[in-house]
């Protein structure tokens, strides 16, 4: 199981996943058939704040995805929604078309707020997500997505780790 600090959480999870075509050819990113494996991470924790190095997948996933609060911070699953229509706001969008891709997906330790940037047309896209932990502020993944179900948060002692 990993572990990383997070502001003043510790969010522990088996391994994250990545998507790959199911064919196992080179990844292709217009490729229509993928299915989720374990995405193999190198992790570089800082204080307060992570970033997650995937060694599989395609060029998206192999990037640092820097694990950190939302910023600007939110405490609430609208204050998410916002910083995703503000992020995904262009001329040729509307609010209500990004309203449409994200999503929500309740959890015993919080909230996944996620929004799919490939139906927004942005190639590669992907989806962008953020935890929000029970009684706590948002955390950005970025595009790393996690298994959910094994996700655990807790908090960080006072004067401990990420404080």
């Amino acid at each position: 199981m990993h572990s990383i600090i997070i502001g003043p959480f510790e969010v522990r999870f088996e391994p994250a996943l990545v998507s790959v075509p199911r064919d196992g050819t080179e990844y292709d990113w217009i490729c229509e058939d993928w299915v989720e494996v374990r995405h193999l991470l190198e992790i570089e924790q800082a204080d307060g704040w992570a970033t997650v190095i995937g060694l599989n997948g395609g060029p998206r996933d192999k990037k640092p995805h820097v694990v950190r609060p939302l910023s600007p911070t939110a405490f609430t699953e609208q204050e998410i929604v916002e910083y995703f229509i503000k992020s995904a706001s262009t001329a040729y969008t509307s609010r209500d078309q990004i309203k449409n891709l994200i999503s929500t997906t309740n959890y015993p330790w919080g909230k996944v707020v996620s929004l799919n940037w490939t139906a927004l047309g942005y190639a590669p896209g992907g989806t962008e997500f953020c935890m929000l932990p029970n009684d706590g502020c948002a955390i950005s993944l970025g595009h790393l997505a996690l298994d959910w179900a094994t996700v655990k948060v807790s908090s960080v002692q006072p004067g401990g780790p990420g404080i």
